[in-house]
């Protein structure tokens, strides 16, 4: 790789901080603002993790899954050859979302399929197997259940707050 390339993939890493991975960060701010979930997933090792703009995020979880563990698997002609452990980081404001995809591999040492060289494998294998899916779904319905009782309790706890305060001003003006 010449150093023109070099600058030049600094020059498009850069650009990506600086739009992406900026908005990324700004949508987990707002979200915890106003209790919502959010959740970022990019591979485990991907250098994004470790960019100024991500390494300054706040009130999050990070939990590394195993996709092995939620059956992504490589099929050669339709025959299974084996499982795939692509670890996946995941960033999320969500406890629900971290617990259920805090998923380390349990497979014995060199059971994995190894995907080096296998490119049109790998671009089928960027969706989500239904097990991750339906793991991520199950929590953030349970995060949004969650939210929803809060902003609940908030929404009484505010209005029983200006009940007292309207009945304190009934009080106030029959004793004057």
């Amino acid at each position: 790789i010449t150093e023109a390339d070099k600058q030049r993939l600094q020059e498009l890493r850069d650009e990506e901080e600086s739009a992406h991975l900026q908005l990324c960060k700004d949508v987990h701010d707002k979200s915890y603002d106003i209790y919502a979930g959010d959740g970022i997933e990019n591979p485990d090792r991907a250098r994004s993790w470790f960019t100024p703009t991500w390494q300054s995020m706040e009130e999050y979880y990070d939990v590394v899954c195993d996709r092995c563990r939620t059956g992504l698997a490589y099929y050669k002609n339709g025959i299974f050859q084996g499982l795939v452990k692509k670890s996946t980081r995941i960033r999320t404001n969500s406890p629900e979302l971290a617990e259920a995809l805090d998923l380390k591999c349990r497979c014995p040492q060199g059971e994995h399929v190894q995907m080096i060289g296998k490119s049109a494998a790998l671009k089928e294998m960027q969706n989500y197997e239904p097990n991750f899916v339906q793991r991520a779904a199950k929590a953030i319905y349970n995060n949004m259940e969650n939210n929803w009782r809060l902003r609940q309790i908030a929404q009484v706890m505010v209005t029983e707050e200006l009940n007292d305060e309207e009945a304190e001003k009934e009080r106030k003006a029959a004793q004057q």
